[in-house]
């Protein structure tokens, strides 16, 4: 036989003989190259003979003919004669054939190719996940019909039958399963590994495959109208496609049940949840995350949120209105560690509820926070990648953000109580202090619905608001029986205490705290002399016009922190980075006439302009060396300048005598003015 230069995989099995499915496999596993050819069905894989491994060319080369391993096997009925067939049309006997063993029986079912190992995993895997959501029903009947073909299995073995005796030898008596049944079941499951074989014997019935009737158009036209956000019935949408259908000649079902069964059948219930009921009920569709607290210790997490109580609280300004309370937390304990009261959530109420917190426990390894005005402004976390504002050049870090570094401000979004374990705190104090016997009469309801009947009819003080949010706050933290992770029936002061114990505090020092205390604000000072507004009150020292004054405005940009309920207070300067520049008083406008507060301008302007000349007199000291003399010489010649024309005065009186006689009447008046300007500067203290 001549040498060939291509084979097919039917003609690589019968020369190397092995089954066509086993040289595929090989192929695909050894990556052997080849080219497609149009076929029927699918195109036909043609490989290179000189490409092949070198078992497969040999096998290729020698053209030996496929050996026969079942001499005893019987003749297809396809190749017999019709008198053969017609002999062999009697009742089948149960006479052994020794020459063939069971596991050799020639016919094989056909089965899916499978190209490549991991198809073939992922085919199992299917067929596990599979067999796994049958119900236990149909899965015990898959394994009495592989008891069945067991036991068929069993007597060919014992009894050297061929499997269609076996199995007729089977069914005698049982009545669940004919022999051809279970020829078939072999059949299937003869190659398949034992722990696969009850997976290939389960029925594949799928339920309900066809529904009524219904135009595409009309079908479209039914979903776009239930998955809607107003979340209309389905017997509301069954009736309006009934009308439209009537008007454009659709067919469709005549019952609601036949549309709710196949809109179940293709549409998830997943995407009909958030088309009727939003992005939030998807969400509780899905378990919550469970967060490991045990591990923490006190003050190495804390988170913070403001809450809106339902109240009505009296402000000193008597305009009535609800409070907001803004805490933070320890996230081991959910002790409330700081809280302050204000209208509404504001950085400055950030600030100082986290200065209580600093003050009493100390700073904390890591924040948790969402991204809300307050304590997402630059005044705390500027500097840290929060998602309000913009990162310029020149802004300043923020409080927060130079406590416990940018990496360590983990950001949330509101409202999500998987993340900030005080949304649950909030949700206690709603109902315990928002509805305590004091406040009655004040209290408001959560929404429109929920309004008491005695809605209005009291506003309580913000003092006393104040005292009995205290006595709820502390009672909250020292409640036992909490049945939270970690808690074991302990109070939340009990946990905080035992978590702290062995943890050194981080204290701020004094000068630490104090810049907590005071609100900051980025601005640029003035050029000429290095002065800063606040709120229209100007604040300036020495060391702002040394430091600042002629600069350019890139090197003028500072961060001004200041007393907000007092501007009479000096303020702190610093530049960007946090380097302090100097301590600013107020230069606020005094009264016209204060004669002390000009002396004292000039009194401070009369030691900084000494302080100048000492200055420049240091610096001018030639220590005791005379400046020599220029050499005498011919100085070079200036060019001179065209002499002026000096215009004409016209003045009345004697012009021979040059001067102005004056006037008695003007005379006095002038007398008069400067007897009152030296009065005005006598009182005064100077026109500086």
């Amino acid at each position: 036989m001549s040498a060939r230069a291509e084979a097919t995989a039917r003609e690589i099995a019968a020369a190397a003989n092995a089954g066509r499915v086993t040289i595929r496999d090989r192929a695909a596993r050894e990556a052997w190259p080849y080219r497609e050819i149009p076929c029927a069905g699918h195109p036909k894989r043609i490989y290179p003979v000189a490409s092949l491994p070198i078992d497969i060319q040999r096998a290729l080369g020698s053209g030996a003919p496929r050996q026969d391993f079942s001499p005893g096997r019987r003749t297809d009925a396809r190749a017999r004669s019709p008198g053969e067939r017609g002999s062999q049309a009697g009742p089948r006997t149960d006479e052994p054939a020794p020459a063939l063993p069971p596991s050799q029986e020639p016919f094989k079912a056909p089965s899916t190719t499978i190209e490549t190992p991991l198809e073939a995993r992922a085919a199992e895997d299917a067929q596990a996940l599979r067999w796994e959501r049958l119900p236990e029903k149909r899965r015990a009947r898959a394994e009495a019909k592989l008891a069945s073909v067991d036991a068929a299995i069993a007597i060919a073995e014992r009894e050297g039958l061929r499997m269609p005796a076996a199995c007729d030898r089977v069914t005698v008596g049982n009545s669940r399963w004919s022999s051809a049944t279970l020829l078939a079941a072999w059949r299937a499951v003869r190659d398949l590994p034992r722990h696969r074989r009850a997976m290939a014997l389960a029925d594949r019935w799928e339920g309900r495959s066809r529904f009524a009737d219904c135009d595409p158009e009309a079908w479209q036209s039914f979903k776009a109208d239930y998955l809607r956000a107003e979340a209309p019935t389905l017997a509301m949408c069954g009736r309006t496609l009934r009308r439209l259908a009537a008007a454009n000649g659709w067919t469709v079902p005549a019952s609601d049940a036949a549309l709710r069964r196949r809109l179940e059948r293709e549409v998830s219930l997943e995407a009909i949840t958030l088309a009727r009921r939003g992005p939030e009920a998807l969400k509780r569709m899905r378990p919550a995350q469970i967060r490991d607290r045990e591990a923490l210790a006190a003050m190495e997490i804390v988170c913070a949120d403001g809450h809106r109580f339902d109240v009505l609280v009296l402000w000193p300004d008597g305009r009535p209105g609800r409070p907001v309370l803004v805490a933070w937390q320890d996230v081991r304990s959910g002790k409330i560690l700081g809280w302050r009261i204000g209208r509404e959530e504001t950085a400055e109420a950030y600030r100082l509820s986290l200065a209580d917190l600093l003050w009493k426990h100390g700073a904390p390894d890591h924040v948790i926070v969402d991204n809300g005005r307050g304590i997402a402004s630059k005044a705390l976390t500027g500097g840290s990648g929060a998602f309000r504002g913009k990162d310029r050049p020149g802004d300043p870090v923020g409080l927060l953000t130079a406590l416990v570094g940018p990496g360590n401000i983990h950001w949330t979004i509101p409202y999500s109580g998987q993340s900030k374990p005080i949304e649950r705190a909030f949700r206690d104090m709603a109902s315990d202090i928002a509805r305590d016997t004091r406040l009655a009469g004040a209290y408001t309801g959560k929404d429109t619905v929920s309004k008491p009947h005695n809605y209005g009819s009291r506003a309580v003080p913000l003092e006393e608001f104040r005292t009995i949010v205290a006595d709820g706050i502390e009672q909250h933290n020292a409640r036992r029986g909490r049945r939270g992770a970690g808690m074991q029936g302990r109070s939340c002061d009990e946990v905080f205490e035992a978590t702290s114990a062995g943890r050194e505090p981080k204290m701020l020092a004094p000068h630490q705290l104090a810049r907590w205390l005071l609100a900051a604000e980025g601005m640029v000072a003035r050029a000429s002399d290095g002065a800063v507004t606040v709120h229209g009150t100007r604040y300036w020292c020495e060391g702002l016009a040394a430091e600042l004054a002629g600069k350019p405005k890139e090197r003028r940009r500072v961060v001004v922190r200041y007393d907000p309920e007092d501007l009479a207070r000096p303020v702190q300067v610093e530049m960007p980075d946090g380097r302090v520049v100097g301590r600013a008083e107020p230069q606020g406008a005094v009264a016209y006439l204060d004669a002390e507060a000009a002396k004292r301008s000039k009194r401070a302007a009369a030691r900084a302009l000494r302080a100048r000349r000492e200055e420049l007199d240091a610096h001018r000291a030639t220590g005791g060396v005379e400046l020599v003399e220029l050499p005498a010489g011919a100085a070079p010649a200036l060019p001179q300048a065209p002499a002026a024309e000096v215009p004409q005065l016209h003045v009345v009186g004697d012009k021979a005598a040059g001067y102005l006689e004056p006037d008695p009447e003007l005379s006095a008046s002038d007398a008069w003015l400067l007897e009152t300007y030296d009065q005005s500067v006598a009182v005064g203290g100077g026109g500086d």
